[in-house]
C-alpha cells in the first residue's frame, strides 16, 4: 500500500523504520522496506529499528560514477543543506580503473560538476566485493546516513531482490536513503 499511497498522493520522500524481519521469512517474502526501497516512486529512506537521532554530519553516497547516479545525488543536497554535512563520494572501483592521481583527480571533477554543493569530497575503495566495500568505508568513516542509487535490474533481480541496495539495506545498520532510477 505505500507505493500505491505515494504515487496517489505525488510525495517527495518515503521515510519508514526497518523493523528487521530475519533469515527465511525476509528470504521468502522480503520485508515491506525492500518492497519499498525496490518500487518507490521517490527517494526511499529506511531507518533501522532502534536508532537514535543524531545530526547528519556525514552522508555516503555509494555511487559508480555514471551520469545517472551522479546526477541523483542533487537529491541529497537540500537534506545536506539542512544539517550542513558533507556527502562523501565513495566508489568501488573493484576493477582497478583509478591507479594513479590524475584518475583521482578526474573523479574529484566529475563529482563537483555534477553536484553543486561545496561540502564534497570523493572516495575510492579497491574492495573486491562492493557490498563489503560500503560496509568497510562506512565502519571507518562512520556517517549517519548512506545513499545509493537504486537502479531497476529486470524481473530476475526483482524477484530475489539481490541488487546492490537490498544487500546493502541488510548488512549496513544505517539511515539508508535509496534514490531511485528515473527520479
Amino acid at each position: 500500500r505505500t507505493i500505491e499511497t505515494a504515487l496517489e498522493k505525488k510525495v517527495d520522500w518515503i521515510i519508514m523504520v526497518a523493523t528487521g524481519t530475519t533469515g527465511v521469512a525476509r528470504f521468502l517474502m522480503g520485508s515491506n522496506a525492500l518492497r519499498v526501497l525496490k518500487n518507490a516512486p521517490c527517494p526511499v529512506m529506511t531507518i533501522p529499528k532502534g536508532t537514535r537521532f543524531k545530526p547528519v554530519k556525514k552522508i555516503v553516497y555509494a555511487t559508480d560514477l555514471q551520469e545517472d547516479n551522479l546526477n541523483a545525488a542533487a537529491t541529497l543536497i537540500p537534506l545536506a543543506k539542512k544539517f550542513g554535512s558533507e556527502i562523501l563520494f565513495l566508489n568501488i572501483d573493484n576493477r582497478l580503473l583509478m591507479n594513479n592521481e590524475k584518475d583521482y583527480q578526474k573523479m574529484k571533477k566529475k563529482i563537483a560538476s555534477a553536484v553543486n554543493y561545496p561540502k564534497v569530497s570523493g572516495y575510492v575503495s579497491t574492495q573486491l566485493n562492493v557490498v563489503n566495500g560500503i560496509q568497510e568505508f562506512v565502519k571507518k568513516t562512520k556517517p549517519e546516513c548512506l545513499a545509493l542509487y537504486s537502479r531497476h535490474h529486470g524481473i530476475f533481480g526483482k524477484l530475489t531482490g539481490t541488487s546492490i541496495t537490498a544487500k546493502t539495506a541488510l548488512k549496513v545498520k544505517l539511515p539508508l536513503i535509496a534514490l531511485p532510477e528515473g527520479h
